[in-house]
Parts: structure tokens; C-alpha cells; sequence
């Protein structure tokens, strides 16, 4: 009995979870849907993050407004889920919702990741393409240690600061005295 109710509420925990995946994988389709055409340097890359199961084959580029990620002339899966997925469609992602950071665990060592956190999605792509993205928009990447370091540094200085503290009155008046001024103490 209890296992059954178990089963269920990990089934229904499970569907929720892939509807929300795929509502928001939806919006952001839409929301950030390309129909122009752009003029600078495209990278063919594996891009991983945009699919669930497998990388996509794409071509990005790159200007100081945003990231285009634009779709593959390849044809698509040949044959029922075996070969390259290929990226069908364009989208144009502004450079204030993007956090570019190195990929720092031992898979994406590799790697760059773009992370649009507002929206829960995080894409991959290979470190050579991914600088080559960056240097094209002239943007740096996010490296965490120097944001720790600097984060440090700053900390650092408001210590060193002289702070006016904020004394209380009564810290220093007698017994009898602060029963007058507060006669439940």
C-alpha cells in the first residue's frame, strides 16, 4: 500500500517536473526566436543544454549585443534517434541575461558555459568556440576565482573602514536609574 502511493507521487513528481521542462524550454524558444540574418563570423559547435538527451550540431555567433544561435544547413536525423541532432531554428540572446563562466568539474573542463539563471537554462559549448565567441563580442569570461578574490578585497576594505558605532544610553547608567527610565526592566 504504502509503496503504491510512493510509486505515484514519484510518477506525478516526475510528469510535473517534465511539464515545467518543457513550458519553459517553450517560452524561451519563443521569447528569444531570431528571424534576421547575421553578418559576423559563425562557429559550427556541438551545443549542449538546448536538448534534453544529446548535444545539438548549431552555428553561433557572436556581437557586443548578444548570442546567436542559428540553425545547421546538415539535415536532420537520418534515421529514427541515431546520427547528430541538428539545431532547427534561430535565437538571438542579449549579452545582460547571459553569466559566462569555464566549465570547472572534471566532464566541462573543456567547456564554457553560458547560464541564463532567470530562466533555468544552461547551455555548454566547446572552450576553443566559446572564447572565439567572446573575443568576437569582446567580452571576457566570469572567472570565479578572481570574483572570490574580489569579493575578499572589498570585504577587506569595509572592515578597514572607521565605522561609527552606535552606543546604547543605557549601557552605562546605574540600576536605579534605568528602573525610571524603564520601569518593567
Amino acid at each position: 500500500m504504502i509503496t503504491n502511493i510512493i510509486i505515484v507521487a514519484v510518477v506525478i513528481a516526475a510528469v510535473v517536473l517534465i511539464g515545467w521542462n518543457f513550458i519553459n524550454q517553450s517560452s524561451f524558444y519563443s521569447d528569444c526566436a531570431f528571424a534576421g540574418s547575421f553578418g559576423g563570423n559563425r562557429y559550427e559547435c556541438m551545443l549542449g543544454g538546448l536538448n534534453q538527451e544529446t548535444r545539438v550540431l548549431c552555428l553561433m555567433g557572436a556581437d557586443e549585443s548578444g548570442v546567436y544561435i542559428l540553425s545547421h544547413p546538415k539535415p536532420g536525423r537520418p534515421f529514427w534517434g541515431y546520427g547528430t541532432a541538428v539545431f532547427k531554428g534561430s535565437l538571438f540572446i542579449p549579452w545582460q541575461d547571459i553569466e559566462c563562466t569555464p566549465g570547472d568539474t572534471f566532464p566541462f573542463k573543456d567547456s564554457i558555459w553560458f547560464k541564463l539563471a532567470s530562466r533555468r537554462i544552461y547551455l555548454y559549448l566547446a572552450k576553443e568556440i566559446g572564447e572565439k565567441l567572446l573575443a568576437d563580442a569582446r567580452r571576457k569570461i566570469r572567472n570565479r576565482m578572481q570574483d572570490q578574490a574580489d569579493f575578499r578585497q572589498r570585504r577587506r576594505m569595509d572592515r578597514s573602514r572607521p565605522t561609527r558605532r552606535r552606543q546604547d544610553p543605557g549601557l552605562h547608567r546605574s540600576a536605579a536609574d534605568r528602573r525610571r527610565i524603564h520601569p518593567w526592566s
